[in-house]
């Protein structure tokens, strides 16, 4: 008994006076019955030695060591770390942080230095030295769901595997959403690549084979792929991962091969030997367990069409009424198929119409976001990324944001349950990935809260749809899908949890943590009572002492009083072992006793809760598929209603969707300028027709600044917003369905690679030449320039016949106003121009409008002034001007034109 009272007694005198390393050894020690002195000096030798032998396993990584109730770094680690970021470098080379402040720290040093290893501590069994050993790895990929960050953008970690090292013909896909734990598998040429993983939002990449990086990185960006992993390979992508062929089988218990028997659609082999390598990759990085993985058996549908399935409506595709005369193709059966489920945008276009990116005002996805839930965030990002082709689909989505549209009420109904709905697939993977106290309990009042929101939904009286129209029948099958959950999901679950708990999230927490509720678990229960009858007792103990000592716990299993200096010297006469700790606190042999039979009753109820969380989660969990569903209809609403909401306060109107190639807009606007613009009485925009009736090919000139890019780019995004299921900033629309989407709008050179920008301009316009099709959409941009006017001219005369034989859609720019007139006499090209003109100071006005006609000025020196370039350039450049026409820009006679310029400068 006095052995056990000096070991409580040496716990709590190093917590009063040891360092963070010096407390967790000390601690560790006394536990086993040394001499607590023995322990004091923690030794940084060991320490490194330690953290040594765990970096080998992790070379490439960060290493962060959990020591005491901090995280540390070490050797070269501490320094790199330190020059980056604000942490303290000590005079032995250490750094680190408080282990509660995780959340903050782990997201910075895994996006400064791609992966993040984590050793933690373990039970140290009969020996007095703490191990540890790797418990998770973070990378671009796998950093959520346990880590706590703001951003809730899509982090994909995508494995390709090819069915050829040396001549790949197929890969076969797998991509896992680490928010959600989704896995979405898939089989492709080489050529879809390009298109398919800029839309997939992948930030990490894991290939097979060293020897196809190179291949795959030439697919995946025409700028070329930095060697260093530092760099971005893409926008997102920002790691890429080679392994040899065992990785793909290289884990005796295959996950995937015992979870994917009763898939709708099987998978190719291709497709399994990508699940496989995700899945490994997974156990690397969460050594404790695999998180939840959902299959597409489990939601349902296509992981790029999350709402295929939701409701049990047959699609009835309705038309708005106008007066507007709409062309319809006879012959619509002589067009191509439409082969692809999805609107095929390459990674060129996705930059230039900015339709996710960058992050805030300059994107299409800000101006039409009004989700209120973090699911309905993703569900509109993805139809962004990914517009459909599926006419009937569409008109569906159509018929439900119509519908909100003219029932206001219900939409605004459902978003303010919706807002305060917690995301149900973020806290399942959550729950698997971190079992932790806190963090079940968290999450179980979060999913009970969802719950109770659904069945609010459910039963709300404001939203009673009207079954008379089609989207009103939508919705009710939508809450009819919502009735059946409530029913389903095992709701006594929820019973274990308790609310109060759900506003602390700290690991450090679950002392006091009331998971599971009273009368849940008899065993949790019969454990707490045990903890309390200690306490009762060691209460009355320290009453029995003396009715002015206050019990007190000044570290978790040490219990002691808190006595005043005069009292406790007449104690210290009376009681025997009465004795001093520090600052007026004081034990006695029996509290001491009381303490060590505290901490062995705390673990035992913290196991019994463990035990407990352990069994609810996995219920949960093997019941992910109807939280899944549920996240999924209620995606579809939020969007839907939150479209509406955009359509209202912008007035956007239905377009009207045709199999034909028909393209007619109304009045059109750029989405983003005119969200951007709106109450700005300065700057309004103005809005423009589009009619693709008789000509499929439009080439069009004006000046510069004068408005032709813009509408390039705002009919591209009105064909994005209409397959994808939006209203759209117009007066009409009719669009017939587009297969593909190419805009080639600006361009950069690639010193990577050694490309000027004029050879960038010409591999961009060769993909659309060679993929462009009857249903093709093509927006270009000064097609010919960056080289001598005369082949860039008759680059661009060459490409537009080649447009106009193939018959897509194309909108078409140049300064060289010759190319209409060359073109003009093409049965299938039309010929537009934009207007400006200069007022009586010589001041040039843009109009911004459109109109049939060929431009007779391109008004570049007046931009030049407009810019700020002085009067002596802008004079000068107004008589080279003149001189080089008056020679009809043929071979130039210098002398003119030097004694012009001689004169200027008198």
């Amino acid at each position: 008994m006095q052995q056990s009272a000096r070991c409580a007694g040496a716990r709590l005198w190093h917590t009063l006076h040891c360092s963070r390393g010096q407390l967790a050894a000390a601690t560790t020690a006394c536990c086993h019955h040394n001499s607590h002195t023995a322990t004091l000096r923690w030794s940084s030798s060991w320490a490194s030695t330690q953290y040594s032998d765990l970096k080998r396993k992790v070379p490439d990584h960060i290493l962060l060591m959990e020591v005491g109730n901090f995280y540390e770094l070490y050797l070269e680690d501490a320094i790199l770390v330190n020059s980056k970021l604000p942490l303290a470098l000590s005079k032995k080379g250490m750094a680190g942080f408080p282990i509660h402040r995780k959340d903050a720290w782990i997201p910075q040093l895994q996006a400064l230095f791609s992966a993040v290893a984590v050793a933690d501590q373990c039970d140290p069994g009969v020996s007095a030295t703490l191990k540890r050993q790797i418990a998770r790895i973070y990378t671009p990929g796998t950093l959520l769901p346990e880590i706590d960050v703001e951003d809730d953008s899509p982090r994909h970690l995508t494995a390709i595997v090819a069915d050829n090292l040396f001549a790949p013909a197929k890969f076969g896909l797998c991509v896992f959403n680490n928010i959600t734990g989704q896995l979405h598998f898939d089989e492709m040429a080489p050529a879809d690549l390009l298109t398919t993983l800029p839309g997939l939002d992948t930030v990490e990449l894991l290939l097979i084979n060293p020897d196809l990086r190179d291949d795959v990185c030439r697919i995946l960006s025409k700028r070329g792929i930095a060697q260093s992993p530092s760099v971005p390979l893409t926008n997102s992508l920002h790691r890429l991962r080679c392994f040899n062929d065992t990785f793909v089988m290289g884990v005796p218990e295959n996950w995937l091969a015992r979870n994917t028997g009763d898939l709708p659609l099987p998978l190719s082999d291709l497709q399994r030997a990508a699940g496989n390598v995700v899945t490994n990759y997974l156990r690397r990085c969460y050594p404790k367990g695999l998180p939840t993985l959902l299959l597409p058996h489990q939601s349902g549908t296509n992981s790029q069409s999350t709402d295929a399935n939701v409701s049990a409506a047959s699609p009835q595709p309705s038309s708005p009424s106008s007066s507007f005369d709409v062309h319809v193709e006879d012959d619509v059966s002589a067009l191509p198929p439409i082969d692809k489920e999805q609107l095929v945008i390459d990674a060129d276009t996705r930059e230039s119409l900015n339709l996710t990116v960058p992050r805030g005002k300059g994107s299409l996805l800000h101006v039409v976001d009004n989700t209120v839930s973090a699911f309905g965030r993703r569900e509109l990002r993805s139809r962004l990324a990914n517009p459909i082709t599926d006419r009937h689909e569409i008109e569906r989505r159509l018929d439900l944001v119509e519908y909100f549209y003219d029932n206001h009420e219900h939409g605004a109904a459902l978003q303010r349950l919706l807002s305060a709905c917690a995301d149900p697939l973020r806290c399942l993977s959550s729950l698997s990935a971190r079992a932790t106290l806190s963090n079940t309990t968290v999450n179980l009042a979060k999913l009970a809260e969802f719950c109770t929101r659904v069945e609010m939904i459910v039963s709300s009286p404001n939203l009673a749809p009207d079954v008379s129209s089609v989207g009103g029948e939508q919705l009710a099958a939508a809450l009819e899908d919502l009735h059946h959950f409530t029913k389903a999901v095992p709701r006594e679950l929820f019973e274990s949890a308790n609310s109060s708990s759900a506003e602390s999230d700290d690991d450090d927490d679950a002392e006091t943590s009331v998971f599971p509720a009273p009368g849940f678990d008899a065993t949790v229960d019969e454990q707490r009572e045990i903890v309390s009858a200690i306490l009762r007792e060691a209460q009355k103990h320290a009453a029995d002492i003396s009715l002015d000592a206050r019990l007190t716990e000044p570290m978790e299993g040490v219990l002691a009083m808190q006595i005043k200096p005069k009292l406790a010297a007449e104690l210290k006469k009376s009681v025997r072992g009465f004795s001093l700790l520090k600052r007026g606190l004081y034990d006695t042999p029996r509290l001491q006793s009381l303490s060590l039979k505290l901490g062995h009753a705390r673990r035992e109820l913290t196991d019994a809760q463990m035990e407990c969380a352990r069994r609810v989660c996995g219920v949960l969990i093997a019941n992910s598929h109807l939280f899944e569903k549920a996240s999924r209809v209620l995606a579809h609403l939020d969007v839907c209603a939150g479209l509406a909401r955009t359509a209202t306060l912008r007035e956007y109107v239905r377009p009207t969707i045709t199999d034909g190639v028909d393209f007619n807009v109304v009045q059109g606007r750029h989405a983003i300028l005119d969200a951007l613009t709106a109450g700005d009485a300065l700057h309004h925009f103005r809005p423009n027709d589009c009619v693709m009736d008789e000509h499929k090919s439009v080439i069009i000139t004006g000046p510069n600044m004068g408005g032709k890019s813009t509408f390039l780019r705002q009919n591209a995004l009105l064909v994005v917003l209409a397959q994808m299921g939006s209203f759209v900033p117009a007066e009409e629309c009719t669009i017939g369905i587009v297969d593909k989407l190419f805009s080639r709008v600006g361009a950069q050179d690639n010193q990577v690679e050694g490309k000027s920008t004029f050879l960038v301009e010409m591999e961009e316009t060769s993909n659309i030449v060679n993929n462009a099709t009857a249903r093709s959409f093509v927006v270009m941009d000064e097609v010919g320039r960056g080289t001598n006017s005369g082949e860039g001219l008759a680059l661009a005369v060459a490409i537009s016949h080649e447009l106009a034989k193939s018959g897509c859609r194309s909108l078409s720019v140049t300064h060289h106003l010759q190319l209409p007139a060359l073109c003009q006499d093409l049965d299938n090209v039309g010929v537009y121009k934009f207007v400006a003109e200069k007022d009586d100071d010589g001041r040039i006005l843009f109009h911004h409008s459109i109109k049939p006609g060929i431009a007779d000025d391109a008004h570049a020196i007046e931009v030049a002034a407009f810019a700020g370039h002085p009067p002596a350039v802008t004079d000068m450049a107004a008589i080279v001007l003149r001189s080089l026409q008056q020679q009809n820009f043929g071979h130039v006679d210098a002398a003119p034109i030097k004694a012009a310029m001689s004169n200027a400068r008198r």
